[in-house]
């Protein structure tokens, strides 16, 4: 993938543990759990990224979010990008287990590669981006590439 992006004069994101707009989690020194402190320049680069991406299109389609919205108890408690993800900071926060932050920056970190999508196709080199992840999921480059690799 790299290789590819590089050709193209992208590059792939950073992870979320090294993101710029993605605060780090914290352990205080009780043990109790913490998380980073979420800034308003923070939260703008993810609403604004997801503005952007949410007009685009990719092959010719825009891209289909579903319904961006958080229900709890079968109940709607937050809807629009900016209140969900205004109400996924808070709950992050509360939450006792690190796995709730892992989820929620895995969802910013994947409108970084929709945006790399939305990038390629602009280049006209979409079915060659296509072409390498499916070569890559097949170990035909090398044995660095294969399972982790996901094709939706």
């Amino acid at each position: 993938m790299d290789g590819f992006l590089g050709s193209v004069g992208l590059k792939r994101p950073p992870s979320a543990s090294s993101h710029s707009n993605i605060p780090t989690l914290s352990i205080d020194y009780d043990g109790t759990r913490g998380m980073g402190n979420w800034t308003q320049v923070d939260i703008g680069y993810w609403i604004n990224l997801f503005q952007e991406i949410s007009t685009a299109t990719v092959g010719g389609k825009p891209i289909n979010f579903g319904e961006v919205v958080v229900y709890q108890n079968g109940q709607k408690v937050a809807e629009g990008f900016d209140k969900v993800m205004e109400y996924s900071i808070k709950y992050e926060t509360g939450q006792a287990d690190r796995s709730s932050a892992g989820r929620f920056s895995s969802k910013l970190i994947a409108l970084e590669w929709a945006k790399i999508w939305v990038e390629i196709d602009k280049k006209g080199k979409l079915r060659e981006w296509c072409t390498a992840l499916y070569y890559g999921a097949k170990k035909e480059f090398s044995s660095k590439n294969g399972p982790f690799l996901k094709i939706y």
